[in-house]
């Protein structure tokens, strides 16, 4: 007990010599860095609501002192070989927001896909008119037999026999063929349809990504803020450690606060990487894009027009209402399987030489007409299933509707508490820088600890990445605004 109280005593002593060294200094040796400004959000905005006792951020921290080589780690264990890592990339191609939309449109495969059954069901469409207009066929034939039959004067089979023929169908009464035609009309209008609801759907995924790119690179700035002020800190604590005001637990402190920081750099790099690469996927381009402007979404239209304008200009709303429009068509049309059909059939034939059972010119005309009267339950079964087909396409459009209309009133609920949560953001990391500014001195007269500072940093980095994340948060709000409403693209 006695050692323990002497070792205490022995502490205190050289901690106060310490302490009183330093007050001791003249008041101009050492004097505490520059500040540097805080990253503030550059994307417009529009205003948000006012928060009484808001201030500017305040600057954040850096330090003119050349850098101290960092305390060496002590020796481990060696680090697994993980082999060598590539070259590092290209930086990424730049693009504005707008050109990113535009490219999306017109070279993301699956709006080339949707096209692609645009031209589909064209052709289903003339398929299906074909069964309702004339049919021209023609045909010829060669045969030769190893033999001829006679009876008497009269050739009934000769050597050599040509035959050319022409037949000429016409539908003159085909109800059910008429309707397939109107049917697949209908399903020509779903698949254009279908296209406007893919852009749509592709135009959300580009501008998310680009967001997404957006936020990364805030993220990026915010880590690298804290680095920077996390390596002059280190410089103060190596400078003080020199000067013997601070011990070497300090030192190590700052040195791993700094290697911790960089760690972070490097994650959001990674971060933001793959959020480029996803960019340049959605626009079929084989290689990254980064973001080189930052969208405005301003002209935000009331709630009350936003909601009206759901089913007119939605392309998935518009696509669920043709879907059941085109199913209703095809249950009204279940009539026309029953009614009998009427078909005339025109046959001419010419055949040389001519026998005694075949004149050398003919022709034959039928007329017939088809009654259907018994099928097995085969058009009853038919039509319960175009019945539920239309229930369902019904319950689709409800249901379609009643999310539209969720999404504008989630939007906008979040573009009002975005907005809020924005300013608190900003507001929060003015604070924790200005408490960073105060530990910082306080830390270069000898009056707070380097776990003071180290504890300011980290709340400093984390209100630059809360704000960075309520500035895309307050974007993505208005994006899911104006695609809820039909307003995007």
């Amino acid at each position: 007990m006695c050692g323990r109280a002497a070792a205490a005593s022995v502490l205190a002593c050289v901690l106060a010599l310490g302490a009183g060294d330093l007050l001791a200094q003249p008041a101009d040796t050492y004097q505490p860095p520059a500040p540097a400004p805080a990253a503030t959000p550059s994307v417009p905005m529009p205003p948000a609501a006012s928060t009484p006792g808001a201030v500017a951020p305040a600057p954040a921290v850096t330090s003119s002192v050349p850098t101290a080589a960092l305390p060496s780690a002590p020796a481990t264990e060696a680090p697994p070989d993980l082999g060598a890592s590539p070259a590092p990339p290209s930086p990424a191609p730049r693009i504005t927001f707008r050109e990113a939309i535009d490219r999306a449109l017109s070279q993301n495969t699956t709006v080339q896909q949707a096209v692609a059954e645009v031209l589909r069901a064209e052709a289903l469409v003339q398929q299906s008119r074909s069964s309702s207009l004339p049919q021209v066929n023609a045909t010829a034939s060669y045969t030769r037999f190893g033999y001829e039959i006679k009876f008497g004067p009269v050739v009934i089979q000769p050597h050599d026999v040509k035959n050319e023929s022409g037949t000429i169908s016409v539908p003159l009464v085909n109800l059910a063929s008429w309707a397939q035609c109107a049917h697949a009309i209908d399903n020509k209008t779903i698949a254009e349809l279908s296209v406007a609801d893919a852009k749509r759907r592709v135009a959300v995924a580009a501008a998310n990504a680009f967001l997404t790119v957006i936020a990364r690179r805030r993220t990026i700035d915010a880590d690298q803020r804290a680095l920077e002020t996390a390596r002059a800190h280190f410089d103060v604590a190596h400078q003080r450690q020199v000067a013997g005001a601070a011990s070497r637990l300090e030192e190590v402190q700052a040195a791993q606060d700094v290697s911790n920081d960089e760690v972070l750099v490097e994650q959001a790099t990674l971060e933001l990487r793959r959020a480029q690469e996803a960019l340049g996927v959605l626009l079929s381009a084989d290689g990254p894009f980064d973001a080189a402007d930052e969208p405005v979404f301003a002209d935000l239209p009331p709630l009350g027009e936003a909601m009206g304008g759901v089913e007119t200009k939605r392309a998935d709303v518009q696509l669920l209402a043709m879907r059941q429009t085109a199913a209703e068509h095809v249950l009204r049309d279940s009539w026309r399987d029953r009614v009998p059909t009427l078909g005339l059939n025109f046959q001419e034939q010419l055949q040389q030489p001519s026998t005694g059972f075949a004149l050398s010119h003919s022709w034959a005309a039928v007329l017939q007409l088809s009654l259907p009267i018994y099928d097995g339950g085969l058009r009853s079964g038919e039509k319960r299933e175009r019945r539920a087909l239309v229930d369902e396409a019904a319950a689709n459009l409800a249901g379609g509707k009643v999310q539209a209309r969720s999404d504008v009133r989630i939007a906008g609920d979040a573009i009002r508490l975005a907005d809020q949560g924005l300013t608190s953001a900003r507001r929060a990391a003015a604070q924790a820088h200005e408490a960073l500014d105060i530990v910082n001195l306080s830390y270069g007269a000898g009056a707070s600890t380097s776990l003071d500072v180290l504890d300011a940093q980290r709340r400093a980095r984390d209100a630059d990445t809360a704000a960075a994340t309520a500035e895309d948060a307050a974007r993505q709000a208005r994006l899911d605004y104006l695609q809820g409403s039909g307003r995007f693209p």
